[in-house]
C-alpha cells in the first residue's frame, strides 16, 4: 500500500510519507499541531504554547476505611497561531476605575492596576474578561463563557448540528408515533380476535354441554321416558271412549312424556 504523501509544514520539503515522524530535510516534526482556535495546522516552530492547569478531586477511602478526598492536578497544553492568539486577545475595554482604554487582554488595568474578573473561554481555553465574555445559551451551553470571536466562529457549526439533531429527533419521534399507532392497531386487532375466539369457545362449550346432556339423557333417561310415554299413550287410546278424570290425567302424563322426550333429544 502506498502511503499518502504531503509537504513538511516546517521547511516545505516534499514528498514526505504520512507515517513519517521527522522531516528528512529539517529534522523537525513535519505534521505540526492543530491550532486550538482555528483548528488548522500550525508549525511547532511558529506555534505559541499556552497551558491550563486542571484540578480534579475524587472521593476514596484510606486503609482504615475512612473517606478521603484525593487531589489530582494535570497540565493541558494548547498551541496557537500567533495571529489567532492576537485575535483572541484584542479587546476594547475601559477600566471602570480610571477609564483607561485596554486594547489587549490583561488581568488588570495597564494604567492603574485595577484587577479584572476573568473566566475561561470554553472554546480556546484562554482567559477572557467576564464583562466582555459571551454567556452560553442553549446552543453554546448555558454554563459556558466565550470570547465573542470564539462564539461567533463556532455558533454556525453548533446551530447546524443542533438543527440536524432536531431533525433526527423529529424523525425519531415521528417513527415512534408510527410504531405506537401500529402497536395500538395490532393490540386492538388482537383484542378483537381474542373476543371472537372467546365467543367461539363459549359457543363450542355450549354445544359440547348440550351434546353431553343429550348423551347423558339417552344413556340414563331415554328408555324410561320413551317406554313410559308409550304406556300412557296406549292407556289414553283405551280410555278415549269414556272421558273421565282418570283419562284426562293419563292423557296429561302422555303429553308430559312426549315433552320430556323432545326436550331430552334437543338437549
Amino acid at each position: 500500500m502506498i502511503s499518502k504523501l504531503f509537504t513538511c509544514i516546517e521547511c516545505g520539503h516534499h514528498p514526505i510519507s504520512a507515517t513519517a515522524s521527522q522531516c528528512p530535510k529539517c529534522k523537525k516534526n513535519p505534521h505540526g499541531h492543530t491550532c486550538k482556535f482555528c483548528n488548522t495546522k500550525v508549525a511547532d516552530s511558529k506555534a505559541i504554547i499556552k497551558s491550563e492547569t486542571i484540578v480534579t478531586w475524587d472521593d476514596d477511602y484510606d486503609d482504615n476505611g475512612q473517606p478521603v478526598t484525593n487531589y489530582h492536578e494535570r497540565v493541558e497544553y494548547y498551541l496557537f497561531h500567533g495571529a489567532c492568539l492576537n485575535k483572541i486577545n484584542t479587546i476594547q475595554y475601559k477600566c471602570p476605575t480610571c477609564s483607561a482604554l485596554n486594547t489587549q487582554f490583561t488581568r488588570s488595568c495597564v494604567n492603574c492596576g485595577h484587577p479584572f474578573e476573568t473566566v475561561r473561554c470554553n472554546n480556546c481555553r484562554q482567559l477572557v474578561l467576564k464583562v466582555l465574555a459571551v454567556k452560553g445559551d442553549n446552543i453554546l451551553g448555558r454554563d459556558n463563557y466565550f470570547h465573542r470571536i470564539c462564539a461567533d466562529r463556532i455558533r454556525p457549526a453548533l446551530e447546524k448540528k443542533a438543527r440536524i439533531q432536531q431533525e433526527i429527533n423529529a424523525k425519531r419521534e415521528a417513527e415512534q408515533r408510527i410504531r405506537e399507532a401500529e402497536q395500538r392497531r395490532i393490540k386492538a386487532r388482537q383484542e378483537e380476535e381474542d373476543k371472537l375466539w372467546q365467543k367461539e369457545q363459549k359457543k363450542k362449550e355450549e354445544i359440547d354441554r348440550r351434546q353431553r346432556k343429550i348423551d347423558n339423557w339417552w344413556s340414563d333417561n331415554a328408555f324410561s321416558a320413551i317406554t313410559g310415554t308409550i304406556f300412557f299413550a296406549i292407556l289414553s287410546l283405551l280410555t278415549l271412549e269414556h272421558i273421565t278424570w282418570l283419562s284426562i290425567l293419563i292423557f296429561c302424563y302422555c303429553i308430559f312424556g312426549i315433552y320430556t322426550i323432545i326436550r331430552g333429544i334437543n338437549g
